[in-house]
């Protein structure tokens, strides 16, 4: 589901030819396999999957496969350690995300798409100048919560002196959607989850916003951007 939030952002950014560069693992197989359901629910397709050990540090070779194949998305399916490690090797190859102005170091431009396992907001200070204009799906960011995400952040920051991440987000989500359920009488468990995936309206700080009838979240995830070394939300 998150993945193919950041496909459909893509797409709407007209990529179409996507690559995955994943550390060849189990995690990354997984990836892989399901950004093709991703891309196909998007209109596109992966044309591409580069893999690479997973704990290398040297990128060389991996970038160099890479620009060997036409793309004009990228998925960097690793944690964010990763991601400040692969961006610069990118770049020294001549590969930037779309919305780097143009010049002689940037031979080509891709649609960024980085999973919420790849997010931290520190990127922005180690590898921002290669990340500008790439799409982080991010289920929480207390910096840019609006609506009942803002009422729960302050709240935590208020009580805690701490910012909430994103499991302290879904834990809170988790209680209130069960309160609600049992202050509207539902007094068993098979009654609850009646209950929940009987299309309630349910507010939430994390991005699900309520639930779909088939007990998932309705929405995956929000997509974010960095925009010099501010995240925003992706127009």
């Amino acid at each position: 589901d998150e993945l193919g939030e950041l496909a459909r952002a893509a797409a709407a950014r007209g990529a179409r030819r996507i690559a995955v560069l994943h550390p060849a693992s189990r995690y990354g197989e997984s990836m892989v396999a399901a950004m093709r359901i991703a891309a196909r629910a998007a209109g596109a397709e992966v044309v591409a999957a580069v893999a690479y050990p997973p704990t290398s540090t040297a990128l060389g070779a991996t970038v160099a496969e890479l620009a060997g194949h036409d793309f004009d998305a990228l998925l960097v399916a690793d944690a964010s350690a990763r991601g400040a490690l692969l961006a610069p090797a990118l770049a020294a190859a001549g590969i930037w995300p779309v919305g780097t102005p143009r010049g002689p170091r940037v031979t080509r431009q891709a649609v960024y798409m980085l999973p919420a396992v790849a997010f931290d907001a520190r990127l922005a200070q180690s590898a921002g100048r290669y990340l500008q204009g790439a799409l982080f799906s991010v289920p929480f960011h207390a910096p840019t919560a609006t609506g009942e995400a803002r009422l729960f952040a302050d709240e935590f920051m208020s009580r805690y002196q701490a910012e909430p991440d994103v499991f302290a987000a879904y834990a809170y989500d988790a209680f209130q959607l069960v309160r609600r359920g049992v202050t509207s009488g539902q007094t068993t468990r098979p009654a609850l989850a009646r209950w929940l995936s009987s299309g309630q309206t349910l507010p939430t700080a994390g991005a699900s916003e309520e639930l779909s009838a088939a007990r998932a979240p309705a929405h995956a995830t929000r997509v974010l951007t960095l925009e010099g070394e501010i995240w925003a939300p992706a127009p």
